[in-house]
């Protein structure tokens, strides 16, 4: 199998089950693509398709929105963060990132395996906010730690998956400009790999015909078990 496959195969797989669960895409093809991939050469190409992937998952709640969750408690901390996040992404080495991205698979995994229902005091929110941001900067995945914050503010399921889908979308082209300015990657590194929009669109809509359909819970834990294995996998390396 090709490299161009292989990432094609993992993306696809991986926003199939962002399309279900309303995040969690790039979380899952960089825990994969990491064994095969450096961090930096496929952080162009998953801009790209993370955009792409949340105009789909928009098209299809976009009635949904909440713009003044987003506006007024998410931006104004996660801005701040996602600039901080590219800057530093500018002086990481892959090493680094790879053992960054592992403690960060390990938290998020044992939180939603054992503390899954562990609520954050009103004054730790803004902080995950920001640290959201960061991770959203460094690696395009900052919804985990968002979700952490604001979870349970949204009204329902489709609330969640519009307003995330607007959240990375706002942020990754925040990305883009960063990078553009400080030379980081060259405009046709985000479309090195145009034609995946194809094979999103499909895994997008597939995921959000079945999103009913399925057993969230059990789905979740088999997810977060993989990503806790691969961390400590990481940190092992």
């Amino acid at each position: 199998m090709s490299e161009s496959t292989l990432i094609a195969v993992i993306f696809f797989i991986s926003f199939f089950c962002e399309s279900v669960f309303g995040f969690g895409g790039l979380l899952i093809a960089f825990a994969v693509l990491s064994f095969f991939v450096e961090i930096k050469e496929i952080i162009p190409i998953a801009i790209y398709v993370g955009i792409f992937a949340s105009i789909c998952v928009l098209y299809t709640d976009r009635k949904s929105i909440d713009w003044q969750l987003l506006l007024k408690r998410i931006f104004p901390f996660a801005l701040l963060g996602t600039i901080v996040g590219a800057t530093l992404f500018s002086y990481l080495s892959n090493a680094i990132l790879l053992k960054v991205f592992a403690m960060f698979l390990i938290v998020i995994a044992i939180k939603s395996l054992v503390f899954q229902k562990l609520s954050f005091m009103k004054y730790l929110k803004r902080p995950l906010l920001f640290g959201g941001g960061v991770m959203h900067g460094i690696y395009g995945i900052g919804g985990p730690f968002t979700l952490l914050a604001i979870k349970q503010d949204f009204k329902s399921k489709s609330y969640l998956r519009s307003t995330m889908a607007v959240y990375f979308i706002l942020f990754n082209l925040v990305r883009i400009i960063q990078f553009k300015i400080t030379a980081q990657f060259a405009i046709a590194d985000f479309f090195a790999m145009w034609w995946l929009a194809g094979p999103i669109f499909v895994a997008v809509f597939l995921g959000y015909r079945i999103h009913l359909r399925i057993s969230e819970e059990v789905f979740k834990k088999i997810i977060n078990i993989l990503l806790l294995l691969a961390g400590i996998i990481y940190i092992l390396k």
